[in-house]
């Protein structure tokens, strides 16, 4: 788009008209006209999304926007720091901010008195961009009153910033319920006076928390812990600097967490990321803790590391007396036979822990028997999930029929082996004994194995998830692959990953789902794009209608013309609602943002006819066209706060609205139509349930305009 374009798509916004979410039970008209003004902001590298119904986000692209650079020096007053304080200031339905570049021309915009003067109605805002920019946004914003939410990302708090996010916090003290520090660099007097301002949060359930502060911080974050109420979930970020007073500072925060799970109040979901040797006492407090749901451990050593006998000591104590936890995640762990059999030891008694992710740290096959020997005595585990270990064929084999004699190929999710066919393939079938997510590598099965798995996939009626690897350019592995996917009608997640050099395994596995009405999710990881493959994706795109999300990640730059195609299909597709396509170089953000935003227009249009907040044709329509998606079911539940059964009961009745009504919501008649019996016209002797019997089979759109 050049400027003259932009200009006159400038011209055509509506920048008078009131938000009308104040006086209406529907959402605000701007919902209704995203297209108008994205083709304004896309260029503006900012795009406004509706979130949920009625909700709308203004957020920027991660990746630059197509022909942005035209822009930069644009002299305009309606530039990208103009919208990203007009529209909230004007429209109380933009109720979220995410910027992650910096804003043009900050300090030479003027906002009309009659605008800046308005409260906002912001719940969240997420800051990822240079201070000196969110420093005035800030300022421009001011008063922010209610927020919710709080995030800060990846760069560097001026002190002058630092200031006013303090004075935001405390401002909002009674409404803020998540407060999230990410790899910020905060100076320690700085994190200081965070600390000091979220103490004053009473109703805060999430932080995320960075270590470096003084004493000051460390007592405030210490009395913060023990007064605490509500806090439900903790992100802890250990402070990487290894001198004695730093790990001082880690310690006590670390006390401070242990004194919190010792009171056994609110907390239910713990991620710690740093060095593990300082954890002992976490573990101690652990096992007397019964609310505690998740902990997650992440070390920040680049090898996996020995977690070392007094810590593996503390772990199987606190397994084996913990009456809480139901998932535990080890992360860069380097678990040999010893410490595996201490906490296979504290497992046998454990009857609350349901899922031990240990996918991201490294087991010796010793280590790994001992841990799946624990489940034929632990009922309640049903989730084991393994990374990478290093086996030989009969280690496979004695490991294979240990699991198919115990029946617990449902419960370990790791990367399987041809070894494993006999076994897996027949836990496969089996509805009893079948695990709904499968990781399968193509190096790892000969062709005969892997076709005899594949065909266990096509008939399974349980496996919901399926992970696959293409490691090599064998076309009959990917041939059997295609006709269990073209087969299987359980599968609702699907990742492809393309290791080999050759191209389109991934691509024809895709394309395999063109008709499959199952599927909602599909992430393709594929080694490059050429024409062959974009053609392949084309074809999907058009042809099915389950997919809700499609992901693309090429690791090499696309071929020419590629991204086109892959737009242009989903310009075709109007059902998915979340997608990307990106090879590093090129980005697609606002082409695809166009074009899910009016799927998700189009969905949040249905999701208002089921709850009659407008029952237009076009809503009407939009229902219809969605009615039978479990996103619809979803959206409804969003917006209504409804369960389950509720939003069906709900899709139901919409669906019997429109046979009742069919004539009024296409402007037919004017009001209901009302069958009364006596002599005449057919229709005058049409009862009411010869009406329904026919509206049935009738769609609104039947009827043009």
């Amino acid at each position: 788009m050049n400027v003259e374009h932009w200009k006159t798509k400038l011209s055509m916004l509506d920048f008078t008209s009131e938000c009308s979410v104040p006086t209406s039970e529907d959402s605000c008209w701007l919902c209704e006209d995203l297209a108008t003004w994205n083709a304004v902001l896309h260029p503006l590298k900012l795009h406004l999304a509706e979130q949920t119904v009625g909700v709308l986000c203004l957020h920027s692209f991660l990746y630059k926007a197509k022909n942005a650079d035209d822009f930069k020096e644009l002299d305009t007053p309606y530039n990208s720091f103009f919208f990203a304080v007009w529209l909230p200031k004007k429209h109380k339905c933009v109720q979220e901010i995410k910027l992650y570049e910096g804003l043009l021309h900050c300090d030479r915009v003027t906002i009309p008195d009659s605008v800046a003067q308005n409260t906002l109605n912001l719940r969240s805002i997420s800051i990822e961009m240079s201070s000196h920019c969110w420093d005035v946004l800030l300022s421009a914003l001011h008063p922010i009153e209610q927020l919710e939410e709080l995030e800060l990302g990846d760069f560097t708090v001026s002190e002058s910033l630092n200031s006013r996010l303090a004075q935001l916090i405390l401002t909002n003290s009674d409404s803020l319920k998540a407060v999230h520090l990410y790899g910020t660099a905060i100076s320690c007097s700085i994190a200081n006076i965070f600390v000091s301002s979220i103490l004053k949060c009473n109703k805060l359930k999430e932080l995320s928390f960075h270590g470096d502060v003084g004493s000051a911080g460390l007592r405030d974050f210490a009395t913060l812990l023990k007064a605490t109420e509500t806090l439900e979930k903790l992100f802890l970020v250990e402070d990487q600097d290894s001198g004695p007073d730093q790990e001082e500072n880690n310690e006590k925060i670390l006390a401070a967490v242990g004194d919190l799970l010792r009171r056994n109040t609110t907390l239910t979901e713990l991620r710690f990321r740093g060095h593990q040797h300082l954890l002992i006492d976490i573990l101690n407090a652990l096992e007397s803790n019964n609310v505690l749901r998740c902990f997650s451990i992440d070390t920040y050593e680049t090898d996996s590391v020995d977690p070392g006998h007094v810590f593996a000591l503390a772990l199987k104590s606190m397994l084996a007396r913990n009456k809480g936890l139901h998932s535990l995640c080890l992360v860069d762990f380097d678990l040999d036979y010893h410490t595996a059999g201490l906490m296979s030891e504290g497992l046998q008694t454990n009857t609350t822990l349901k899922c031990l992710d240990l996918s991201g740290s490294i087991l010796g096959f010793l280590a790994l028997r001992a841990l799946c020997s624990v489940l034929s005595v632990n009922r309640t585990l049903c989730s084991l999930m393994v990374g990478d270990f290093q086996a030989d064929k009969s280690e496979s084999i004695a490991l294979s029929t240990e699991l198919a004699k115990l029946g617990c190929y449902q419960r370990v999710q790791m990367a399987w082996h041809q070894w494993d066919t006999p076994g897996l393939s027949s836990a496969v079938l089996d509805l009893s004994l079948c695990p709904t997510e499968l990781t399968l590598c193509t190096t790892l099965f000969s062709e005969d194995a892997f076709c005899t798995i594949c065909n266990a996939v096509a008939s399974s009626s349980n496996l919901k998830k399926l992970t696959v690897y293409f490691s090599n350019g064998d076309s009959t592995h990917v041939e059997n692959l295609c006709k269990a996917l073209r087969e299987n009608t359980s599968l609702k997640y699907i990742t492809l990953h393309e290791d080999t050099p050759s191209l389109h395994s991934a691509a024809t596995a895709a394309e395999s789902l063109s008709f499959n009405n199952v599927v909602v999710q599909l992430h393709v990881f594929c080694n490059g794009m050429d024409e062959t493959s974009a053609a392949m994706f084309f074809r999907l795109l058009v042809r099915n209608d389950s997919l809700r999300e499609l992901e693309i990640y090429s690791r090499v730059k696309f071929a020419p013309f590629c991204k086109d195609t892959l737009c242009l299909a989903l310009a075709q597709n109007t059902f998915i609602t979340s997608g990307f396509f990106y090879d590093g170089l090129h980005d697609c953000s606002e082409t695809v943002e166009a074009v899910l935003q009016r799927n998700v227009t189009h969905l949040h249009q249905a999701a208002r006819f089921v709850l009659r907040k407008n029952t237009g044709k076009a809503y009407a329509e939009a229902f219809e066209h969605f009615s039978s998606k479990s996103q619809l079911l979803r959206q409804v539940m969003w917006a209504s706060d409804m369960s389950k059964t509720e939003a069906k009961a709900a899709v139901k009745a919409a669906r019997l609205y429109i046979q009742r009504n069919y004539l009024f919501i296409n402007r037919v008649v004017c009001h209901e139509l009302e069958c009364h019996a006596g002599e005449g016209t057919q229709i005058d002797q049409l009862n009411h349930d010869c009406w329904l019997a026919i509206a049935k089979y009738l769609k609104v759109s039947d009827i043009a305009g």
